[in-house]
């Protein structure tokens, strides 16, 4: 696979600005603890670079700097940095909400805060359909000190093939008022005829104070973005107890049915998955599904990635025994 790390394009244009004309980046002295108040909680993925940096605003801004060759601090460069702010739908008929963007399209993982419990959030998991993701939190003491450690985890699916294929990730964050927003962020491309996979991570830590209590909290994001063969078809094969066909069903990815019936008699099921891949490659991928599990198919969904999509299976009733 043929990876290329894309960093933000405003902050390049800026760093190399410094260089020709000679300034030096430096780092202001902290001190202090985090409070927070702009949160890590999720990651937007896109197939095309955001650029939320406002360079010609910081040039005007920092003049001296830049004509004379003077410190440039990398807090002063934060401010210029803009955002991008999700909007929440709500459900409708007790359906769930949903948060758009009004930006480029993409794929939203998202942590979002539901209850509290002695200065601790307790969050449930919004993903975009085509996004699997999950989310759990750990507290633990650490000499002394109360450590709660959150941590999300998303996956995606895109197609390999000979095109380049652009993942931008764009960290989103839940500001002190309570609305998620993104900032630009960094992206990966790739060039595969194999099937791979790739991450990306986002981590923040700070200390929280309230009255005499202080714990230390961690946000990590992780997408794992993952390469696969383009199903062509799929053949669910319904088998019997001592492994013969009883009967079997072929769909495309386009036409998959909403549920699927095995015949009596079926004990497990076959499913076979014809890809499109490269000579010399097998085309077949089989899978065994067991009694009481579901089918999880891809079929094409939005700006090139695959959607996840679960077929229940009718399995039928056990005949009694006389």
């Amino acid at each position: 696979m043929k990876n290329k790390l894309l960093g933000l394009w405003g902050a390049l244009s800026l760093l190399l600005l410094l260089v020709l004309s000679g300034c030096s980046l430096a780092e202001a002295a902290q001190g202090g603890e985090a409070s927070g108040p702009h949160q890590l909680c999720g990651v937007y993925v896109t197939t095309e670079h955001v650029d939320t940096f406002d360079a010609t605003g910081y040039f005007e801004d920092h003049p001296d700097q830049i004509t004379n060759g003077g410190d440039i601090f990398i807090q002063d460069s934060a401010a210029y940095t803009g955002k991008l702010f999700f909007t929440k739908v709500p459900g409708q008929n007790g359906g769930e909400d949903r948060y758009v963007l009004d930006g480029p399209s993409g794929l939203l993982l998202l942590a979002v805060p539901v209850t509290e419990t002695d200065g601790i959030p307790h969050y449930e998991t919004y993903a975009d359909p085509g996004v699997e993701g999950s989310f759990h939190t750990e507290i633990r003491e650490d000499q002394g000190e109360t450590r709660v450690e959150h941590m999300l985890e998303g996956t995606v699916t895109f197609p390999v093939s000979r095109d380049t294929f652009l993942c931008c990730f764009n960290p989103v964050y839940r500001g002190a008022d309570g609305v998620f927003y993104l900032t630009g962020g960094s992206g990966i491309s790739s060039q595969s005829e194999v099937e791979s996979a790739f991450t990306h991570s986002e981590n923040e830590s700070y200390r929280v104070t309230e009255g005499a209590k202080a714990h230390t909290v961690s946000f990590d994001v992780k997408m794992i973005v993952q390469g696969q063969y383009p199903p062509k078809a799929y053949t669910v094969l319904y088998m019997s107890g001592d492994d013969k066909v009883i009967s079997q069903e072929s769909y495309t990815p386009e036409t998959l049915p909403p549920q699927i019936s095995p015949p009596q008699g079926t004990a497990y099921l076959l499913l076979e998955t014809q890809r499109a891949v490269p000579p010399d490659t097998d085309p077949f991928k089989r899978q065994i599904v067991g009694s009481g599990d579901a089918l999880t198919l891809l079929r094409p969904g939005e700006l090139g990635f695959y959607l996840p999509r679960e077929v229940p299976v009718s399995w039928p009733q056990k005949e009694a025994v006389p």
